[in-house]
């Protein structure tokens, strides 16, 4: 029997204690584009989640708002997400909740396109505790 790895269950801060970027291959793009983003904790993952429980324009913000929030490379400001083509969109929030929950992009697009998102959150404590 293995025991935890703290390394692989935890994300990894800096000496300023900020989060440590992670580079990405956005899959669902043809020319697969490579970007460095922050992961979501779970605090932010149960924001995501009520929002897509919640109107769609409420829904569209907050991908606009943390899509500026953890893209670091390029970095995307928040008036500049308001132009994303929508594909672009949709790969950065994919990319961002698979190295936040530890699932593929494959996995993550599945049950986001399923609508299974919410229950497999719930019923991995996400939505349960807080940060």
């Amino acid at each position: 029997m293995a025991y935890l790895d703290l390394n692989q269950a935890v994300f990894q801060r800096d000496e300023n204690k900020k989060l440590i970027p992670q580079e990405v291959v956005l899959e669902s793009l043809d020319d697969k584009p490579q970007m460095k983003l922050t992961p979501l904790l779970k605090g932010e993952i149960q924001r995501v989640v009520a929002a897509a429980k919640s109107s769609s324009e409420k829904e569209k913000q907050l991908d606009d708002e943390i899509i500026s929030q953890h893209t670091i490379e390029p970095n995307i400001p928040l008036e500049k997400t308001k132009d994303l083509k929508l594909a672009y969109a949709e790969a950065i929030i994919v990319a961002l909740m698979s190295i936040s929950v530890g699932k593929s992009q494959v996995e993550v697009k599945k049950m986001m396109r399923d609508s299974t998102a919410l229950k497999v959150l719930e019923e991995e404590n996400f939505l349960s505790k807080k940060d």
